[in-house]
């Protein structure tokens, strides 16, 4: 089937009450893995980002126009609810990444009837009201996402077995229960400040314009610091939840084998060769503002939690 009609297949699961928490399998055992410090960690990113907006503000020093000042804090607000906007619909997107097209993976009712029962129940164990819709999206892709109303799972996750479903599920619950979307939006509204009021600087004086690139590097660089952060503390969740990590590194193990699987083979001429290592190098680049920590590194932090 085409991309186009897989995507297509997705579907609604009507969600039963939501379940109390005794009704999920017990921990395989009494978890010694605590639930991660969530509000330290984002306190932190906040004084981070106060630090890079008051260095950006000095640039206006000795604040005689307070006019491009404030048309700057304007701008970056502007430029930051726009990259929100990109955000979200980026996220919307059916996952697969840029390898082969995803082939078609039907969801029996059955399937989805009990995986309502799981995603409510799990829900309840972590204090959250039942989420309002639940997708499900026909394809292979080993992928789920969640945002504040809507929990979505592609049909590659029920290929797997059955800790490793939970572990995954536990992880986009984690996700709800911290607010993960909403503190997103808030480092997107936040990150153009600082490159945009160094950049306006530049009417006081040239020279303190340059000062916005660096300050521009520095907020890409918050932003998949944060994003990242926002997976591990998801991933702590589930390894504390469920008394282990081994289930969810488990499942990582099956993404990064996926992902080898894709690559494309071989170039055979040297100007292939450049042009996959400039991609390569662009990658590496690129991930400085990624969402997601490299699958080896998450397996390596989650056996360090169980140390």
């Amino acid at each position: 089937a085409a991309p186009e009609a897989v995507y297509a297949a997705a579907a609604d699961a009507p969600l039963p009450a939501p379940l109390a928490p005794s009704t999920l399998p017990a921990p395989e055992a009494p978890s010694a893995i605590p639930l991660p410090n969530v509000l330290m960690s984002r306190a932190g990113e906040l004084a981070t980002w106060a630090g890079l907006m008051g260095a950006a503000t000095l640039t206006h020093a000795p604040f005689e126009r307070i006019a491009p000042l404030v048309v700057s804090i304007v701008l970056g607000l502007g430029l930051g609810f726009m990259g929100t906007f990109f955000a979200v619909a980026m996220q919307d997107q059916p996952g697969g990444g840029s390898g082969p097209a995803p082939k078609e993976r039907p969801i029996a009712d059955s399937e989805k009837e009990d995986l309502s029962v799981r995603v409510n129940a799990l829900a309840a164990e972590a204090g959250l009201p039942a989420p309002k819709k639940l997708s499900t999206v026909e394809t292979d892709v080993l992928n789920a996402q969640a945002g504040p109303e809507e929990v979505r799972v592609y049909g590659g996750v029920l290929d797997l077995p059955r800790p490793q479903q939970d572990a995954i599920l536990r992880h986009e619950i984690a996700h709800v229960r911290h607010n993960d979307s909403v503190w997103t939006a808030v480092t997107y509204m936040i990150a153009a400040l600082p490159p945009s009021i160094a950049l306006t600087a530049g009417i006081v004086s040239d020279w303190r314009a340059a000062v916005a690139l660096p300050l521009a590097v520095a907020s890409l660089w918050m932003i998949g610091r944060s994003k990242k952060r926002a997976e591990l503390h998801a991933d702590h969740y589930a390894a504390s939840t469920q008394g282990t990590g081994r289930h969810l590194s488990d499942a990582f193990r099956e993404m990064a084998r996926r992902d080898e699987a894709d690559k494309p083979a071989p170039p055979k001429n040297r100007l292939g060769a450049a042009w996959r290592g400039a991609g390569a190098a662009w990658k590496r680049v690129a991930s400085l503002w990624g969402s997601h920590p490299p699958h080896e590194a998450r397996i390596a932090r989650l056996q360090r939690l169980e140390r």
